[in-house]
């Protein structure tokens, strides 16, 4: 693994835009955005293809072997030894170095089962031929077997059973080593082609997870970062709506211009209704004059005629005071007034001049609009800018790294070449051969065991004298001598190999595999991932991290090695297990609000924007409410209602009337002209002075509700000046302060959206892109490659021989002693005594023992 240190990390923008965009690739874009401005990022990542790379080891049928090799290993060799002396070998400036070696004692004690295992191996190489060769003096002098001279005992019937049953015990086992050695050869043979297929997969794993990050931030940058782009440009598009119907609603609730125009609506309705009141009661007083003047009419012709009726006398009736006492004319000529001032104060329509200063506040989005343009304008170029800029970045990161570095095809000819270099397929055949040799070698002297142990069972006869033993036992006995003179001819050799495999082999299952295949990798963490100066830098501070002196200029960061591949194996995102936030801000890559220059559209609506033109109580009509306001405070009601109030006459007509019916006259003519009279005088009650009240009430309603109107006019008057007076006041003083908020707010709402990208790319890039499963695969897949693909089969091959050897070694005493009993002897001793003594015994007679054979020798038949 190669590090590189990055001092001035603006130089590696691109970097930070590859790894802050990574994201995923979808086909449809699920985003949306709500009313407030809240963006839900619908994207899903998409499941990365499989991994061609197997991390699963599978050893096979030799997986018990193996297990106990590497026991083996333990046993003589514990693993917390090899991590004390590796940590103590990584302390500064070789100090625990000179230590150790100043006490070799202490250092050799620490290994005492691999010496001792060294040193027997060692000695058995030694030791072995020199045993062969002095055994092989002893019986050509006679001795030690030699001399093939064997007596026939009690027991020698039973002897070669259990000679027999142990040797084939050791004549298997030594098969099963064999087999086991030429099994652990097919393995190592399978080492190069495991490591061609291993190294390819890795590759093709590590192009794949880069290219399908690639795709991902290409997702983002141009997907993501576009969903943003459009919103902000529709914002900006439709400022009018986005920002001037803010700023009117605002105006609308914060300077109370509603209530303001509600009310002088309200107030120009109660005007025109109080108008219309007082023109209806004028009507009505002209009709009513008329009526009185009609009236008069009558009550001059009812005198005329009473008159006619009785001369001068009258007949006793009285009608001086038969006249019209009121008179409306001056009371309608006094409403005409009134109304002719109320006229002439409301010449202007009220509700048009404040409509048309709604109509200023209500035209503001479009000089908004228009106000901003230039700077509309170049917010948008500044976006498209950024999103050619990272586009830009991003095509030229992943261009340079997937054409210089992430090439599959490359990468695997260099691989290849390496092969070709190394000759491994040269060295792999030579290996193969030895290790066929060694294989065959340990089968060899089990088949002649077993040979040996076969031909002599079968034609084993215990009746049979030892010197009369059949060809097929005396074939097996040779065949086990001859097992036993080739087992000394290659125990030594097989033993040396044995120990320089495991010499080889021991040490880097030890130093090397334990660590590496720990699964909590607490050697790594120990060597490389403590503070403080180590082997691989001696110049750490005491707070120094060796990783973080690597990649980041604040090396007291605490990345660890072992919490990156632990993290890389539960396949958890790239760039929390790198620190590199510490290497570059994430947030900073697309700072939006320098983008936007919201400040810049701020001033610029701020200040083009004057409400000092926005008048809602104009001069006019100020003047006009109070000219309004005055002339209604001019009117006198109360005169009107008491002049309504006067009686039309001060006779009645019904007693008239009555009178003359009984004025006692005894002239019929005159009393039939009285009584009609008096007929006359009830219909100009009836018809005449009765509806005249009437209409006299009625009027006299309309100046009750025509002072209350009057005086609700004018209190609608004054709130009205006022509530105009207020919200004018609002708008000239605080208008400005509700235009920028509502600018402040859009501003706000543009700089989110981009914020919100931005936190969406640092969450997906910090919890679900870049996940890291390839490079723990990279890691786990050598390592099982070296540590048990390779270093399990020699772990094997020396187990086996050393088995085999300590094995053959019993089988070599077996043997010889089996030999004796399945080769035809030369010499019997005592035998042909006890076969005579046994004759004896059975014919019941006593015999003189026969005379002794000289030099017991055996005759021949």
């Amino acid at each position: 693994m190669y590090f590189v240190s990055f001092h001035n990390s603006w130089q590696h923008l691109p970097i930070a835009a590859f790894l802050l965009q990574a994201v995923v690739v979808v086909t449809v874009s699920a985003n949306s955005v709500s009313s407030n401005g809240t963006i839900t990022w619908g994207t899903e990542l998409p499941v990365a293809p499989p991994y061609m790379v197997d991390v699963q080891y599978q050893p096979g049928a030799l997986q018990g072997l193996y297990s106990m090799a590497r026991t083996f290993v333990d046993i003589v060799q514990p693993g917390n030894t090899v991590t004390d002396l590796l940590l103590q070998l990584t302390q500064v400036n070789g100090t625990s170095i000179i230590t150790m070696l100043a006490d070799p004692v202490k250092l050799a004690g620490q290994f005492t089962g691999t010496i001792v295992t060294i040193v027997i191996g060692l000695l058995f190489v030694i030791f072995v031929p020199i045993t062969g060769i002095l055994i092989c003096l002893c019986r050509c002098c006679g001795n030690c077997g030699g001399d093939l001279k064997q007596g026939k005992t009690a027991s020698q019937s039973c002897t070669p059973i259990c000679f027999s049953f142990s040797l084939f015990l050791c004549a298997a086992m030594i098969l099963s080593d064999g087999c086991c050695l030429l099994a652990a050869n097919k393995h190592l043979n399978e080492v190069p082609q495991q490591l061609n297929s291993t190294v390819n997969n890795n590759i093709d794993d590590i192009v794949s997870f880069v290219n399908t990050t690639a795709l991902q931030v290409k997702y983002v940058s141009q997907n993501d970062f576009g969903f943003v782009k459009d919103l902000i440009f529709a914002e900006l598009d439709d400022l009018s709506a986005s920002l001037g119907d803010p700023i009117t609603a605002a105006f609308a609730q914060q300077v109370n211009l509603d209530e303001a125009i509600n009310s002088v609506v309200t107030l120009d309705t109660a005007i025109a209704s109080l108008l219309e009141d007082m023109v209806t009661m004028r009507t009505d007083l002209t009709a009513v004059n008329l009526k009185l003047v009609a009236l008069d009419q009558s009550f001059t012709a009812l005198k005329n005629n009473i008159s006619d009726a009785c001369g001068p006398a009258l007949c006793g009736v009285d009608v001086t005071d038969l006249t019209v006492d009121t008179d409306f004319t001056q009371m309608l000529a006094i409403l005409s007034s009134y109304l002719d001032a109320l006229n002439s104060s409301t010449t202007e329509n009220i509700t048009a001049i404040i409509l048309q200063g709604n109509q200023d506040i209500n035209q503001l989005p479009s000089r908004i609009e228009n106000e901003t343009q230039q700077i509309r304008a170049s917010i948008k170029t500044a976006v498209s800018d950024v999103e050619s800029s990272l586009v830009a970045q991003l095509n030229a990161t992943i261009g340079g790294m997937t054409s210089q570095f992430l090439d599959p095809e490359a990468l695997k000819k260099n691989v290849t070449s390496m092969y070709d270099n190394i000759d491994i397929a040269t060295i792999n055949q030579y290996r193969w051969v030895g290790w066929l040799v060694m294989g065959l070698w340990v089968l060899t002297v089990a088949i002649l065991l077993l040979l040996g142990l076969s031909c002599g069972v079968v034609g084993f006869d215990k009746n049979t004298l030892p010197t009369l033993r059949g060809s097929l036992s005396h074939t097996g006995g040779l065949t086990l001598v001859g097992a036993v003179v080739f087992s000394f001819l290659i125990s030594s050799l097989l033993m040396l190999i044995c120990t320089l495999l495991f010499v080889v082999s021991a040490p880097l299952e030890s130093a090397i595999c334990r660590p590496l295949t720990d699964p909590e990798l607490k050697v790594i963490a120990q060597l490389l991932d403590e503070p403080g100066p180590s082997v691989l830098n001696q110049n750490l501070g005491p707070n120094d991290y060796f990783l973080s002196s690597l990649l980041f200029e604040n090396k007291t960061i605490p990345l660890r090695l072992t919490e990156i591949l632990k993290g890389c194996r539960d396949n958890k995102p790239a760039w929390p297990l790198l620190k590199l936030n510490n290497l570059f801000d994430l947030n900073s890559v697309v700072n939006m609000t320098t983008v936007l220059n919201t400040s810049q559209l701020e001033s610029q609506i701020s200040s083009s924007i004057d409400l000092s033109g926005i008048l809602l109580l104009t001069p006019e009509l100020d003047s006009q409410l109070s000219n309004f306001h005055n002339s209604l405070a001019a009117m006198n009601i109360s005169s009107l209602q008491q002049m309504i109030s006067n009686n039309i006459t001060a006779v009645n007509l019904q007693q008239l009337a009555n009178d003359l019916r009984t004025t006692g006259t005894s002239n019929p003519v005159v009393l039939a002209e009285l009584n009609a009279i008096a007929d006359v005088t009830e219909a100009i009650y009836t018809g005449q002075l009765l509806p005249l009240q009437n209409d006299q009430q009625d009027i006299y309603a309309q100046t009750q509700n025509l002072l209350l109107d009057v005086h609700n006019t004018m209190v609608s008057v004054n709130g009205t000046r006022e509530a105009l007076q207020t919200t004018e006041t609002s708008i000239q003083t605080n208008g400005s302060n509700i235009i920028l908020k509502e600018v402040t707010k859009f501003a706000t709402r543009l700089t989110a959206y981009g914020q919100q990208y931005i936190d969406h790319s640092v969450d997906v890039v910090q919890n679900e892109a870049g996940r890291c499963l390839p490079v723990w695969n990279l890691y786990d897949s050598m390592t099982s490659l070296v540590c048990r693909v390779l270093l399990d089969p020699i772990h094997a091959t020396w187990f086996c021989l050393g088995w085999a050897v300590v094995v053959i070694l019993i089988a070599k005493v077996l043997a010889m002693k089996l030999s004796s009993y399945f080769r035809r002897m030369k010499v019997t001793e005592a035998f042909i005594e006890r076969t005579m003594e046994m004759n004896r015994f059975q014919s019941g007679k006593r015999q003189s023992p026969p005379p002794p054979y000289n030099n017991n020798k055996v005759q021949p038949m």
